[in-house]
């Protein structure tokens, strides 16, 4: 899975579980992306910014 992939599996998952406006959320996440971390460490930092914020368990990114 790359960066891309990852976000468009991440705006299907806010609009499944019916949240507003996914694309900004996206946005914001994509805008948070460390680049001096792993691809790893980042997707496991959208994992927890999603249950956090959103109560969306993405355990399957």
């Amino acid at each position: 899975m790359d960066k891309d992939k990852l976000f468009k599996t991440v705006e299907k998952y806010l609009k499944q579980f019916g949240v507003e406006n996914p694309d900004e959320i996206v946005e914001q996440l994509a805008s948070e992306w460390d680049c001096s971390k792993s691809f790893d460490e980042n997707k496991e930092r959208i994992r927890r910014i999603l249950w956090e914020k959103y109560r969306i368990p993405a355990v399957l990114l």
